[in-house]
């Protein structure tokens, strides 16, 4: 990974949302990549220690939020900050699900580059103690 870029680990379980999000990303500062099973994320940011986490909500075996929880739980990946984003849950209280289970951001799809680029620069230079809602 190259130290000078923020690394993102983009999490949905459509090979196409993940790429549509890297895109949307592209530039010197992000390095990103994909995981489109559920149940591997964990193991995958314990072991790459991302800088923030892009996570569908609605996924089949684990969905976003009961992964967020997991990785609230160890120690030495819960201060990676999670955005979570969906197309199928809206409105404030499942905002507020998703804050209450540690979230850092909340995207609702369709979300265009700038809605994109504006939730993870909040986030990234905020921290994970700000809530942001696009």
């Amino acid at each position: 990974m190259d130290s000078g870029r923020h690394t993102i680990l983009i999490v949905d379980d459509e090979e196409e949302n993940i790429e549509l999000v890297e895109r949307k990303l592209s530039g010197a500062t992000y390095f990103c990549f994909g995981e489109k099973n559920s149940e591997k994320v964990l193991a995958v940011a314990l072991r790459e220690h991302p800088d923030l986490i892009i996570m569908d909500w609605q996924m089949p075996i684990l969905n976003g939020i009961e992964v967020l929880k997991r990785i609230k739980q160890e120690t030495t990946i819960a201060s990676i900050p999670v955005i979570i984003m969906t197309g199928y849950v809206n409105g404030p209280e499942n905002v507020q699900t998703a804050m209450n289970a540690g979230a850092s951001g909340f995207l609702s799809k369709p979300f265009d580059s700038t809605e994109l680029n504006s939730c993870v620069t909040s986030v990234l230079v905020l921290g994970s103690d700000h809530h942001i809602t696009h």
